[in-house]
């Protein structure tokens, strides 16, 4: 059907075109932004389903934009889909779209398009950072932090500077990390923001556990994951089932270590998450070390 509908168009003559090309270009970039709606919502997992299923629409659409310098498009579609790149799909073929959108040539002076590029280096950061390219990674989210900072959009400064501070922590530089989020606490908190308080806490609790207080790690970690919960933000329990895994894990708690790795994966199943399912796994590997129950580690493994 694709072919022929494809074959129907070029007798249709070369002015249809790039006519037709505009409008599915225009179609999939709405139904991202409708997607982007449902971020960290109970309604997440039905969108992620709905893009995956039109994949192949949404690259050639990304593809007829860069190709064809629709910069703004191109910017605006590739954040819009920031939970499918990075909770639902390859990090590598994210990155690679994204960098294609940010290396096209852009002006400074044009407000929606700065806001379109700080978005798309907010979600470029996180692309990078599973890829463990961190200098890339802490690149995009200070370009990002600046342009916010220029538009003066609070949340986008918040997610900036979150971002920031994730990128130190994985790079062992707890130091650097913490005054980024505790800054983004503190404006989230004058915010009224819970969705970014909750955020705030956890990554807290990241760094926390990066330095080894288990202690203060599991308390922060337990503190978002009670607002995450609440609002109803399934990655954010995800991910705080993930680190309280390991906390529990290096405390040798394994019942609760069992607990956090299950529960991790049933989120993983109904939301079909791509990112972060390989550490639930080696996780409840651990436990079964620790039970004395060597070929079920090595089946998980």
């Amino acid at each position: 059907v694709r072919q022929y509908a494809e074959e129907r168009l070029q007798d249709a003559g070369e002015g249809q075109v790039e006519p037709a090309h505009e409008r599915h270009l225009g179609y999939f970039l709405a139904l991202c932004e409708r997607a982007e709606q449902a971020w960290d919502t109970p309604q997440e997992a039905e969108w992620l389903q709905r893009l995956k299923a039109d994949q192949d629409n949404i690259r050639q659409a990304l593809r007829w934009a860069i190709d064809h310098g629709r910069v703004e498009a191109a910017l605006r579609m590739n954040a819009a889909l920031f939970t499918f790149w990075i909770y639902a799909s390859s990090a590598v073929e994210a990155a690679q779209w994204l960098d294609a959108a940010l290396s096209l040539p852009w002006d400074e002076s044009v407000t929606s398009l700065a806001r379109a590029r700080a978005k798309a280096l907010s979600v470029a950061g996180y692309a990078a950072i599973f890829e463990s390219d961190f200098a890339t990674a802490t690149a995009c989210f200070e370009e990002g932090l600046a342009l916010y900072k220029r538009l003066d959009d609070r949340r986008g400064i918040t997610w900036s500077l979150r971002g920031c501070g994730f990128a130190a922590t994985l790079r062992g530089d707890a130091g650097t990390a913490k005054p980024y989020v505790e800054q983004s606490l503190a404006l989230c908190r004058q915010a009224q923001d819970d969705w970014g308080v909750a955020w705030s806490m956890h990554d807290l609790g990241e760094i926390e556990l990066s330095r080894g207080d288990l202690k203060q790690a599991q308390a922060l970690l337990e503190d978002g994951l009670a607002r995450f919960d609440r609002l109803g933000v399934a990655f954010g329990c995800f991910c705080a089932y993930l680190c309280l895994g390991l906390v529990h894990q290096r405390l040798a708690n394994w019942r609760q270590t069992l607990v956090c790795y299950r529960e991790a994966l049933v989120l993983q199943e109904q939301n079909n998450y791509a990112a972060l399912t390989g550490d639930a796994l080696e996780g409840l590997a651990w436990v079964a070390v620790a039970l004395n129950h060597p070929t079920d580690a090595a089946r998980v493994l």
